[in-house]
C-alpha cells in the first residue's frame, strides 16, 4: 500500500510539473510574440494551422518527429553513460553520405535490397565518425564534447566536397548530386503522405529502451554514467563502455541521415541533415533522457519547427522557433526535475 501510494504521489507530482511546464512555455511564447508585435492568439493559431491543421502539415510533423526522435537517441544513449555526444550533426551527414555512396556503387540492379544496403552503410558511416572522438578520448584523454563538436564542421566540408565537386549534377547550378533510383526512396504508407522510413524511429526507441533496461551493457552504461569509480568497482570495462556508447550513438544518428536522404528527393546536398543533430539534444533533455518520453518531446519540437513557417506570414523572423527552443530548455530545467 505504501509503495502504491508513493508511486501515485510521484506520478501526480510529475503531471503537475509537466502542466506547469506547458503553461510556462505558452506564456513565454506569447510574450515573445507580443515583443515582435504579433497578437499571441493569431500567432499560436498560425503555428498550429501550419503544423497540424492540414494533411501536409501532419505528414511533415510525423516525419520530423521521427527524425528528432532518432537524433535524440543518438545523444541520449551516450548521455546515460556520462558521455556528451554533441556530434550527431556530423554523424547524420556522414550517414547520409555513406548511404548515397553505396547506392551509387551498387546501382539499381539490387532492386528491393537497395534500402537495407543503404541502412547498413548509414549505420557504419555514423558509427565510424563517432569512433574518432571515442579513440581520442581513450588514447589522448581528449574531451568528447570538443572533439564531437569540431567533427561536425569537418563533416560539413566533407559532404560539401562530394555534393559540389565529386558527384555534382552538372545539369543544376545548385550544389546537388544526381537522383538515386526509386528503389532508394522509402515507400509511402497506405493512404498517407508519410513515408515508411518513420518505422526506423519506432524500432530505435524500443531498441534503446530495452538495451538500457534489460541488457548487461545497459547496466554498465548507467553505472558508468552514475559514477566512474562505482563502475570500476563493479568491474565495468571503461574503454568498452565509452566506445560502445559512442559507436551506437553514432550509428543511430547515421540512420537519421538515411531517413533524410531517402525520405524525399534522394539527392545528396551540402546541407543535408543540417540542424537535426543539434535539435536532438534539447529533445532528449526535455524527455529527461528517458527513451519512452522521447516521442512526445520530439512531437512537441516537430510542431514548433514545422509550424514556425506559418509565423513568417505574420512577419515573424524565421529564427523565431530557435528562440522558442532555447526558452523551452530553460523552462524545462526550471520546472521539471524528474
Amino acid at each position: 500500500m505504501r509503495i502504491s501510494l508513493c508511486t501515485r504521489q510521484a506520478g501526480g507530482e510529475a503531471i503537475r510539473r509537466w502542466i506547469l511546464l506547458a503553461l510556462a512555455i505558452f506564456a513565454i511564447g506569447s510574450l515573445l510574440l507580443l515583443l515582435v508585435g504579433v497578437n499571441p492568439i493569431e500567432g499560436w493559431k498560425a503555428l498550429l494551422t501550419r503544423s497540424i491543421g492540414n494533411t501536409y502539415g501532419l505528414s511533415r510533423v510525423a516525419e520530423r518527429t521521427a527524425l528528432f526522435s532518432i537524433t535524440a537517441l543518438a545523444f541520449l544513449l551516450p548521455f546515460k553513460a556520462g558521455i556528451w555526444n554533441i556530434g550527431a550533426e556530423g554523424q547524420v551527414m556522414i550517414g547520409a553520405l555513406a548511404a548515397y555512396s553505396i547506392a551509387r556503387l551498387v546501382g539499381p540492379s539490387v532492386g528491393p535490397m537497395m534500402l537495407p544496403i543503404m541502412a547498413v552503410a548509414a549505420l557504419l558511416g555514423g558509427a565510424i565518425w563517432a569512433l574518432i572522438p571515442g579513440l581520442i578520448r581513450l588514447r589522448m584523454e581528449g574531451k568528447e564534447i570538443l572533439t564531437t563538436l569540431m567533427l561536425n564542421y569537418v563533416a560539413i566540408h566533407v559532404v560539401r566536397h562530394f555534393a559540389n565537386v565529386v558527384w555534382k549534377d552538372q545539369g543544376y547550378a545548385f550544389p546537388v548530386t544526381k537522383l538515386l533510383p526509386k528503389s532508394a526512396v522509402f515507400p509511402s504508407l497506405p493512404r498517407s503522405e508519410i513515408h515508411a522510413g518513420i518505422a526506423m524511429a519506432v524500432v530505435a526507441i524500443i531498441g534503446v529502451a530495452l538495451l538500457l533496461r534489460y541488457l548487461a551493457i545497459g547496466f554498465d552504461l548507467r553505472t558508468h554514467g552514475g559514477s566512474v569509480r562505482s563502475a570500476r568497482f563493479a568491474g565495468v570495462s571503461i574503454p568498452s563502455v565509452i566506445l560502445f556508447a559512442l559507436l551506437v550513438g553514432g550509428a543511430i544518428a547515421g540512420l537519421a541521415g538515411l531517413q533524410e536522404l531517402s525520405g524525399g528527393t534522394p539527392r545528396l546536398t551540402d546541407g543535408i541533415g543540417a540542424g537535426l543533430g543539434y535539435i536532438g539534444i534539447p529533445v532528449a533533455l526535455l524527455a529527461n533522457a528517458d527513451p519512452k518520453k522521447v516521442p512526445l518531446s520530439a512531437l512537441f519540437f516537430a510542431i514548433l519547427v514545422v509550424g514556425s513557417a506559418g509565423l513568417q506570414k505574420l512577419g515573424i523572423p524565421s529564427g523565431f522557433h530557435e528562440v522558442m527552443l532555447g526558452a523551452v530548455i530553460l523552462t524545462r530545467l526550471a520546472f521539471v526535475r524528474s
